[in-house]
């Protein structure tokens, strides 16, 4: 067994095994993220079932609605959180690892490329700082039914909204990050599209820094690879 050991100690040291690390770590920050918008989501989209719409929007049922409304401000307010906590520690981190790296410089162009301007992502940001410093959104939910010939048709339209005229009264709001949004918007806005259209890009720009991390360091991950499965032919087969 002293290859075995000889070998581990080998990689524990390695350039190699801090650049698995950093992509483990990478993976933790995301995995949250990843997490915290799920949960909202998956609620909203149960919300949406026949079984469980009919009776929510039912006039005697108002507490299930209010109820449930608290539910989405509660999984809303998490994601706000986990997004700005992702961008924060993401940055943190390429910035200690590739200080005077080319690719520190390559990464913060990819970011003001993406974001920069970006009224999106701004708006995120400076409601997560509304919701945390502020107030919490005020948020409720409107359907509508699609009625042909004095028939409905097919399911409500059902949705959790944010009301435009709370969140103006937040003087937090800035032309360079969160006030250009507001424009494409009139009284309310709907949650979960907004959240799709804001995971969509961090996930595009995530897959971009992971993927380009590999390929910085391939031959260190092939190292790494290769080394892994001569230690795992050195343990015992039983």
């Amino acid at each position: 067994m002293d290859e075995y050991y000889l070998l581990l100690e080998q990689l524990k040291s390695s350039k190699a095994y801090q650049i698995e690390g950093r992509l483990i770590t990478l993976s933790d920050y995301i995995y949250v993220f990843n997490h915290n918008y799920k949960d909202v989501v998956d609620f909203v989209n149960k919300v949406k079932n026949p079984q469980v719409i009919f009776p929510l929007i039912s006039i005697e049922n108002t507490q299930a609605l209010d109820i449930s409304i608290n539910e989405v401000v509660r999984r809303l307010f998490n994601f706000l959180s986990s997004a700005t906590a992702l961008v924060d520690q993401t940055r943190i981190a390429i910035n200690y690892w590739y200080a005077g790296n080319e690719f520190l410089y390559e990464y913060k162009s990819e970011v003001k490329n993406r974001f920069v301007n970006n009224s999106l992502t701004g708006f995120i940001e400076e409601l997560r700082n509304f919701s945390l410093h502020y107030s919490l959104p005020i948020t409720h939910a409107v359907f509508s039914i699609n009625i042909e010939n004095g028939i409905s048709k097919g399911l409500p339209n059902f949705q959790y909204v944010i009301k435009k005229r709370p969140l103006l009264q937040f003087s937090g709001w800035t032309q360079k990050k969160g006030k250009p949004f507001f424009s494409t918007f009139d009284d309310e806005i709907e949650i979960q599209g907004l959240l799709e259209s804001y995971y969509k890009q961090a996930s595009d720009f995530h897959s971009w820094l992971f993927n380009r991390i590999k390929e910085i360091h391939s031959e260190d991950l092939i190292w790494l690879s290769e080394i892994k499965e001569r230690i795992n032919s050195l343990l015992p087969k039983e």
